[in-house]
């Protein structure tokens, strides 16, 4: 990348040679004259060596605004408060694609007018001086000036956080460990021993290698950071909603500090071999920024709801040194930023040198540059010294330099580019900038003051009401959860346990239902999905109370219901439990299945692909078996949660990057089914019930609640989860049917275009994840599994037993998933069996069962029974038409 130039067309006049790493572009620019006929096109006259494609340049303006910065979101959302952090993360994301977006427009527009193919930065506002009103035109070197000199400043700056952050770590792991209590100034000094070398690297080949293990380094740590945050219950309810006005600056500051990548934009802009697509829409732009604002925003608020007031300047810093994983992930973030130093440093020296090199004789450059080198690097040390405290310096960095250079400077070069005659009716773009440079200037002068009031934790005290008659057992008041989930922590829960890689097969399903259909189809069953999953929990809550029992799990809930229901179905009591824990077990045995299947899928595409050959699936899924013999044989939790976190992570961006490419052109309807055929409804219903269905994790989720008669209030965790769910999967399943018609895949990461690196590594990150998820959906059966028979084992022959058990069940799920290796039809004989089974007909007979003996909990007409039967015929529909066509369908594949 370093190394692309982009060349002026030879019919036009000659441009600048430009690189990418070339931040101030102080190269001169030919004159030209003025035109106003727009007929030149900068697009066409570029001609760019190397140039990157539209998903190249998004993941390089990723990697401009996705940095460290993450890490300081918790403590930006303590400024704030959760309600209005949320919301002021996403403003202010907006704000500053709207300015990036005004600076390239403006940009394009003054290549047009001066007839240049690109320009940068600082050229661009030097510039719209020279050619903007004549008072103003005196001005266009200091402009020039003013952002090479801004943007030296800004990274020479970013550099001083950086010493900073590595040696606040060191500080907290070394004092830990050794009982020093050693000050932060000590560790910067013995921070500095590094930097002072690795910032006399002047070859930017040298540094790239370091750059690509702190990018490495940052994921791990953040996977890991992600697990503390995640491993536990989280608490709502004592977060205030907003915080004070006092601590606001530095809210803003420090989300501006985080979020904001200027400097790289028009480099990366003028790489590009389609420029028109960085402001479409959906864009380069749109869709960095768009994915930037909800990471910034989730990790804030999640980072803020775990540790609360003791948020610290990056979270990192938060993660109990008592832990070792922890202490590893401070040292791995320490190290990664240290690594980094030497890219930061790198930029502003580059631009300083070229300033000033033609002042100094050649037979000194080498010692001119290591003393410049060292003299900085110094300074910045000073810096460190004197403002040793990461929260208030990031806040500084922000307010001070990112606020200039990325809201003001481009509120004002639009400004004076349109002056007087273009700001539009009533001149409201005059006005738009001018609120915005306002608040540019606000967070620069009061975020500058870098002062944060400390804020106070409001505690509710949710107790339940008292006046109930003594007689009456109140299961709610008689649990004794440790660490019990908020409300909102139990709809994150339900959440994750009912949106999978389910979503990916919902275009698959769309397919088969038609766009009309689909949409009335899923609604349907993400709705009579809700009301079993209501039955069940009003069901298992109403056995609580008869029962006298604080809590009840899901086959502890049927037992309940057969052995006090009607006579003739008491003795079945054991039964009913036992056949609700191992159809948990199956149902979780064949997920894997799915997944082993989704693993082999993807890499026989993409190995197949890339390498030419032909192999068969039967094949991949060997090959994924071989890892999955270590994977599936880990006993201890606490080594796959960081894992399953990080696979969580990968999971995000894969379905970013799928809707990118499903928004990324127009789409037509004209060519889409809009109702099925007939015999395409039981697989549309079966993937659907497969995707939507988390029965498993309904009741266990309940039963932590602090407030569980929250659970099924209205508007309660229930509704607001299952519609969210409902119109999120709409959404996907009709937009990737409408994207890839008749050609769509079991799961739409498959339909990518195989000629794409970011499509190849968006597949291949969607098998990662699966594969890093295995292990702990692979430990919960197991664990259900090995304490119901490992009483029949000796003690000494536990671990033998154990590896046993476990390596012949995954060997017979590889031979199902050999016997069945195509992932379409068998998500749909999953969905019929075992999802229809668990998640809609066993609800409706627990609820029935429940009522028998009391004829009037029916209702006016037995309605509740009429209703219970003909959502029993539905099920009983999807379990018996749907296996049948599903088992249909991998007949006529391999009959």
């Amino acid at each position: 990348m370093g190394d692309e130039k982009v060349r002026g067309d030879p019919s036009a006049p000659s441009a600048p040679e430009y690189t990418v790493g070339d931040f101030n572009s102080t190269t001169k620019l030919a004159d030209s004259q003025i035109i106003s006929d727009a007929e030149y096109n900068p697009f066409e006259h570029r001609q760019t060596e190397k140039p990157n494609s539209t998903a190249g340049s998004l993941i390089h303006l990723l990697k401009s605004s996705l940095g460290t910065g993450i890490l300081a979101m918790p403590v930006a959302f303590k400024n704030a408060g959760l309600l209005f952090g949320a919301i002021g993360t996403v403003v202010i994301g907006l704000i500053c694609t709207h300015c990036v977006h005004i600076l390239v427009r403006t940009s394009h527009m003054v290549c047009q007018r001066t007839r240049i193919p690109v320009l940068g930065f600082a050229e661009t506002a030097e510039r719209v001086f020279q050619y903007g009103p004549p008072k103003l035109r005196p001005l266009a070197g200091f402009t020039k000036a003013f952002v090479d000199y801004a943007l030296m400043a800004t990274y020479f700056s970013a550099g001083c956080v950086y010493i900073v952050f590595i040696a606040t770590s060191f500080h907290d792991v070394i004092n830990h460990e050794t009982g020093n209590d050693w000050s932060v100034r000590i560790y910067i000094l013995l921070t500095m021993l590094p930097v002072l070398l690795i910032g006399q690297i002047r070859e930017l080949k040298y540094l790239v290698p370091f750059s690509a293990l702190a990018n490495l380094f940052i994921v791990v740590t953040f996977g890991i950071t992600l697990y503390y945050i995640f491993k536990d219950s989280l608490e709502f309810d004592d977060k205030p909603m907003f915080a004070s006005f006092g601590t606001l600056p530095l809210f803003f500051s420090t989300v501006i500090f985080a979020m904001e990548g200027i400097g790289v934009v028009m480099p990366v802009e003028n790489s590009m071999a389609k420029p028109q697509h960085f402001l479409g829409c959906p864009g380069v732009l749109n869709t960095a920024m768009g994915t930037v604002i909800v990471l910034y925003a989730v990790i804030g608020f999640f980072g803020y709801v775990r540790f609360g007031d003791e948020s610290k300047g990056s979270v990192t810093l938060n993660l109990p040194l008592e832990d070792t994983l922890a202490v590893v992930a401070q040292i791995l973030i320490a190290l990664a930023i240290l690594f980094t130093f030497g890219l930061q440093f790198y930029v502003p020296m580059d631009i300083l040198w070229r300033k000033i090199q033609d002042k100094i004789p050649k037979n000194k450059h080498m010692i001119s540059q290591i003393a410049l080198r060292s003299g900085i690097m110094i300074l910045m040390g000073g810096i460190g010294l004197a403002v040793p405290e990461l929260e208030p310096f990031i806040g500084l960095v922000g307010a001070v330099f990112f606020s200039s250079l990325g809201l003001f400077v481009p509120c004002v070069v639009e400004t004076v580019f349109l002056w007087p005659n273009e700001l539009g009716k009533y001149r409201w773009v005059l006005i738009k900038n001018v609120i915005f440079g306002a608040f540019s200037i606000f967070a620069l002068v009061a975020g500058a003051k870098h002062e944060a009031q400390e804020m106070e934790l409001q505690k509710t005290d949710n107790e339940f009401n008292s006046g109930v008659a003594d007689n009456e057992y109140e299961p709610f008041r008689h649990r004794r959860v440790k660490k019990p989930n908020s409300t909102n922590g139990t709809i994150i829960h339900m959440l994750k346990g009912s949106l999978g890689t389910g979503i990916l097969a919902m275009p698959s399903a769309f397919r088969n239902g038609g766009l009309v259909f689909g949409i009335i189809g899923t609604t349907l069953v993400g709705i009579i999905y809700a009301h079993c999953v209501y039955l069940l929990v009003s069901t298992s809550q109403k056995s609580c109370k008869r029962t006298r029992v604080p809590v009840l799990g899901f086959s502890e809930t049927a037992q309940s219901v057969f052995r006090h229901g009607p006579i003739a179905t008491q003795r079945f009591g054991n039964a009913a439990k036992a056949y609700i824990d191992y159809s948990l077990l199956i149902v979780s045995f064949f997920s894997v299945c799915v997944y082993l299947l989704f693993i082999a899928t993807t890499l026989r595409d993409v190995v197949n692909s890339e390498l030419g050959i032909d192999w068969d699936t039967r094949v991949y899924i060997l090959l994924t078996a071989l890892p999955l013999i270590f994977v599936t044989q880990v006993r201890d939790l606490r080594y796959l949660v960081p894992f399953s976190a990080l696979a969580n992570m990968l999971i995000l961006v894969t379905f970013g990057i799928t809707l990118y490419y499903i928004f990324r052109e127009p789409i037509d309807l004209s060519q889409r089914e809009l109702f099925p055929e007939i015999t395409a409804l039981p697989s549309f219903f079966g993937t659907v019930v497969y995707a939507v269905e988390g029965i498993g994790v309904v009741l266990p989720v309940e039963n932590k609640m602090k407030n569980p008669q929250h659970f099924l209030a209205c508007p309660g965790v229930l509704s607001i989860v299952l519609s969210f769910i409902t119109v999120l999967y709409n959404v996907t399943g009709f937009f990737g049917y409408a994207r890839y018609g008749s050609s769509t895949r079991a799961s739409v990461t498959l339909n990518l275009p195989s000629e794409e690196k970011l499509a190849l590594s968006t597949q291949l990150l969607a098998a990662l994840a699966i594969l890093f998820t295995l292990g702990i959906y692979y430990y919960v059966p197991m664990d259900i599994l090995w304490r119901k028979v490992k009483h029949r084992f000796p003690a000494e022959r536990h671990n033998i037993a154990q590896i046993g058990i476990r390596f012949s069940i995954l060997v017979a799920m590889t031979a199902l998933a050999l016997g069945v290796p195509e992932l379409e039809p068998f998500i749909g004989l999953v969905g019929s069996i075992c999802s229809a089974t668990l998640g809609l007909l066993t609800p409706i007979v627990l609820d029935t069962v429940f009522r028998w003996s009391t004829p009037e909990a029916f209702g006016v007409f037995r309605w509740r029974l009429v209703k219970n039967v003909i959502l029993l015929a539905f099920g009983l529909f999807i379990l018996v038409v749907g296996t049948y066509f599903s088992i249909k369908d991998i007949v006529d594949i391999y009959g």
